[in-house]
């Protein structure tokens, strides 16, 4: 039997448009978050949807509450394993303002595997716990054998996502850009 697992990355939110380090900050989404989310939902339209998972802020609880409208009978899940990279310190700064007072750090707390910015998270602890959230979905997927699941998360923590589905090193997993809003299609075996 297969499985056809969809993930995405929530469409823009406030903070996204201005350019921030959002992390696990609530940000909402934009006019256009919305207009992209309804874009993705009509592209569902006519796809039953089993089980979706999301992370507990509020900008991917809204793209899957719009993504369900047409699907009330799906079963959904919060996860805070799912939930974005925890920026410490960072959260809430400009981006471009901040690489242009700290060329040096910018990179290293932006992309680094190992290096979490200050009281935040590295993207290891971030793949660590997603990789224990794709076990228990696999386990869930061998029980209970839905034909569709969907996974609304953020840039970082569909990174290991796409790393364990799409074969990626761990460079590949650090250096790939996911668009807001991006949809995924894997398809397992079960």
């Amino acid at each position: 039997m297969e499985t056809t697992i969809y993930a995405f990355r929530h469409t823009e939110s406030r903070h996204n448009k201005l350019n921030l380090f959002t992390g696990i900050v609530d940000s909402e989404l934009t006019e256009e978050g919305i207009r992209q989310m309804e874009d993705i939902t009509e592209r569902f339209r006519d796809i039953p949807l089993d089980i979706a998972f999301t992370s507990p802020l509020r900008r991917t609880k809204d793209c899957l509450r719009i993504l369900l409208r047409d699907h009330p009978e799906t079963m959904t899940v919060e996860d805070g394993r799912l939930r974005e990279r925890d920026y410490g310190i960072l959260a809430g700064l400009d981006k471009d303002e901040y690489a242009a007072k700290h060329p040096d750090l910018f990179p290293i707390y932006h992309r680094s595997y190992d290096i979490p910015p200050p009281g935040g998270e590295s993207l290891r602890d971030v793949e660590t716990r997603v990789n224990g959230f794709l076990d228990d979905l696999m386990d869930t997927i061998r029980r209970e054998r839905p034909k569709t699941v969907v996974i609304v998360a953020h840039g970082n923590s569909v990174r290991p996502i796409r790393k364990r589905f799409e074969q990626l090193t761990m460079e590949e997993m650090v250096s790939i850009e996911t668009e807001k809003g991006q949809v995924l299609r894997y398809v397992v075996e079960t």
